[in-house]
């Protein structure tokens, strides 16, 4: 639980700063006075908040709710992994399982703030996300023997290059047809991140789910009238949401939902 809370309190930072598009090398920096203190919370503002009232020793003198929310759900997401049931990497351990889920969550929650915020998916995170699954698909893999562990990671690659290729070929269609970008190359980067992770079946089952929860979306808002029909509209919550349950629920789980007959 808090290493949830911590991670979320650095996913805060890491947002932060790439919004500025400033450099993520000395994001750790802030931490060095509370691990030489022996104070791990220092920097965890939520809890800071509970224990010394409004006088946060934060930056920002109170409690930011927004940044709190990110702190408590990063946590929530860590316990959960807990029970998550991936079909592509499949391990006798379940601690290795949840400290896979929390890495996949590491990275994908950040994505989904930014992408809500600024309409933006860096590409260091897709890369990383994207090699990280290649290197965990490898080595689990491997446990079966180099073969199997080349034979997994030639999978799962193939799902990346597919992802990158099928969000790239839709966002130029989109861009001759609509006029303007509806689909932007992050998008492309994110799926190949997941298809690294989930392999081709998952990463087809994360996309139906995303359109589908982006469709209902998209129709509700324009029924509230919440949504104009010219503002931009992030498409990368969708996806990395949709990844996530995927790996959490496994794929026949999915399959059977969508293909109840």
């Amino acid at each position: 639980m808090f290493i949830g809370l911590y991670t979320g309190n650095l996913i805060n930072k890491l947002c932060d700063r790439l919004s500025r598009m400033e450099s993520i090398v000395d994001i750790l920096n802030s931490c060095r006075y509370s691990i030489k203190k022996g104070k791990l919370n220092f920097n965890i503002e939520l809890l800071n908040c509970i224990q010394f009232g409004q006088d946060c020793p934060s930056s920002r003198e109170t409690l930011n709710i927004r940044s709190s929310a990110i702190e408590m759900l990063c946590a929530g997401l860590f316990v959960l992994c807990d029970f998550a049931q991936p079909t592509s990497l499949v391990v006798d351990s379940n601690l290795i399982t949840t400290l896979l889920g929390c890495g996949m969550i590491a990275l994908l929650l950040p994505l989904i703030i930014l992408d809500i915020d600024y309409l933006l998916l860096p590409n260091l995170l897709c890369r990383v996300g994207t090699i990280s699954g290649w290197i965990v698909t490898f080595l689990i893999g491997s446990h079966g023997g180099m073969y199997s562990g080349f034979l997994l990671l030639l999978g799962h690659s193939i799902a990346s290059f597919l992802g990158l290729i099928l969000f790239r070929s839709l966002s130029c269609i989109s861009n001759r047809i609509l006029g303007k970008e509806s689909l932007g190359f992050g998008d492309a980067n994110l799926s190949a991140f997941l298809g690294a992770w989930l392999g081709v079946n998952g990463l087809l089952l994360s996309i139906v789910i995303a359109f589908v929860a982006a469709g209902l979306f998209s129709v509700i808002g324009l029924i509230a009238a919440r949504m104009p029909l010219d503002k931009p509209f992030p498409f990368g919550p969708f996806l990395a949401s949709s990844g996530y349950l995927v790996w959490y629920f496994g794929n026949e789980f999915w399959i059977k939902i969508i293909t109840p007959f």
